[in-house]
């Protein structure tokens, strides 16, 4: 074998050598990221049934607005309770998704429900609107947190550092 043939196979097996460690590299990564990759709750099939849930959400809120701009206002105030309550589902199946979504549903219900002369179950939908708001804006509440509270751990005045009482050398705190 001459130099040439010698530097050409030894080029050649250091090359394969090298695809079959990238190769293996790049399994493992998969393997690991398919791993960690966050499940939907139930699996498969619960991924499945979101989106179904999904589609016959965003189904009942165009039903919704055909309805409600050819005249029909009972009817389209049903449909956007039934597309409400469908976002309601999604948000709980996967919590701090979907917020946006069903505050528009809400907001748009209880348009329809004073069109409709339906005052006092309106006002109780945009209070649940302003909840789901406020709770959009600050994240995902916690299981077990009640509706409206932050969770455990958050920043706020009760968290605050206490000052500690002044010692013997210390002058008292102004205003006391």
């Amino acid at each position: 074998m001459s130099d040439l043939q010698f530097v050409w196979v030894c080029g050649a097996a250091g090359g394969v050598l090298l695809g079959l460690a990238a190769r293996g590299v790049a399994r493992r990564r998969r393997s690991v990221r398919k791993a960690s990759a966050p499940e939907p709750r139930g699996g498969l099939e619960a991924a499945a049934d979101h989106a179904e849930l999904r589609r016959l959400a965003r189904r009942l809120d165009r039903d919704r607005d055909e309805l409600r701009a050819r005249g029909h206002k009972a009817e389209a105030a049903y449909r956007a309770r039934a597309a409400a309550e469908q976002w309601q589902r999604l948000v709980a199946a996967q919590p701090g998704r979907f917020q946006g979504e069903r505050h528009a549903a809400l907001v748009r219900l209880s348009e329809l429900l004073v069109e409709t002369g339906q005052f006092e179950e309106a006002a109780r939908v945009r209070q649940e609107a302003a909840e789901v708001a406020w709770r959009g804006s600050r994240g995902p509440t916690l299981p077990g947190t009640p509706p409206g509270r932050p969770p455990r751990g958050a920043r706020g005045p009760a968290d605050r550092k206490r000052q500690p009482p002044p010692g013997p050398n210390q002058p008292p705190p102004p205003g006391t």
